[in-house]
């Protein structure tokens, strides 16, 4: 079980499509643990982050800090710039489609920071 666990939890590093690795660089490819590497804190903190910065805004005499689309733009905003300082970071550089697929993504854990934050509703309506 625990073998099969750390196969779907470690990625290797291969290459970009279409370009090829030599024979020699195929068998000490790395393998990264996607849960217990550091890069994984990304989530739970930016979590905090959000979180703790609009319950201390809400705090304020404003109305407008306690409306909902306040973290919900913090999360989608935060997300994409990680996101593009991730993907320039990359070498080589990313394609085009791989820029778009890239910042979707990041939309979509940024949903997924947004409800953390905020909760989600069991409630039937």
């Amino acid at each position: 079980m625990t073998n099969w666990l750390a196969k779907l939890t470690m990625i290797s590093l291969k290459p970009r499509f279409g370009q090829r690795l030599s024979d020699e660089d195929q068998p000490t490819t790395p393998k990264v643990s996607i849960f217990t590497n550091e890069k994984s804190l990304t989530f739970p903190v930016l979590v905090a982050l959000v979180k703790g910065s609009w319950e201390s805004l809400q705090q304020l005499p404003i109305s407008s800090t306690k409306s909902i689309w306040l973290p919900f733009c913090t999360c989608i905003i935060l997300g994409i710039l990680i996101a593009i300082s991730n993907l320039k970071e990359e070498k080589p550089s990313p394609l085009y489609h791989e820029w778009f697929l890239g910042i979707g993504i990041a939309i979509l854990n940024s949903l997924v920071v947004f409800g953390a934050v905020v909760g989600v509703s069991t409630e039937l309506k």
